[in-house]
């Protein structure tokens, strides 16, 4: 067996639950994200959680900036990232004019970043721990079991 190689036994135990790729990335971005991509984020989510869909203008609105090219780069690369979806569109509170909505997308903790360890901290499929697996090494990561992955120095 190579060092990337599993055995049947700990694939078996991996495989238990369902991840999509999407939500690990969704994941691994939300670890890297900037502060103003958080704050964006959080904006947004907190919101979904409520039921609230909001527009660029009232993203800005809420976070106190008084023009939506402050958070509309942000919202850009949330939305490149999988963390947020367009929810729809409907009247803006600010604007009074149809406006695109946005939305948190579901991102589950499946891992943890813990120093130079990543712990899995959810079961997946057999094909998603696999592809799990292959963007972690991609990024440097080597599995060493019972799904803890070091960082290769």
């Amino acid at each position: 067996m190579g060092e990337e190689s599993v055995s049947e036994l700990e694939i078996r135990r991996h495989a238990r639950h369902r991840i999509r790729e999407t939500s690990v990335e969704s994941y691994l971005m939300l670890e890297r994200m900037g502060e103003m991509q958080r704050i964006v984020y959080h904006c947004i989510l907190e919101n979904t959680r409520r039921g609230i869909f909001l527009t660029d203008r009232e993203i800005a609105q809420e976070l106190d900036y008084p023009d939506p090219n402050a958070v509309r780069p942000r919202r850009f690369e949330l939305m490149d990232a999988g963390l947020i979806t367009e929810a729809g569109k409907r009247e803006c509170a600010v604007t009074h004019r149809l406006a695109l909505t946005w939305r948190a997308a579901e991102v589950e903790p499946i891992l943890s970043f813990e120093g130079s360890r990543v712990v899995q901290r959810k079961y997946v499929s057999r094909e998603e721990w696999e592809k799990l697996r292959d963007s972690l090494s991609r990024r440097g990561y080597q599995y060493v079991g019972d799904g803890v992955w070091e960082a290769q120095a």
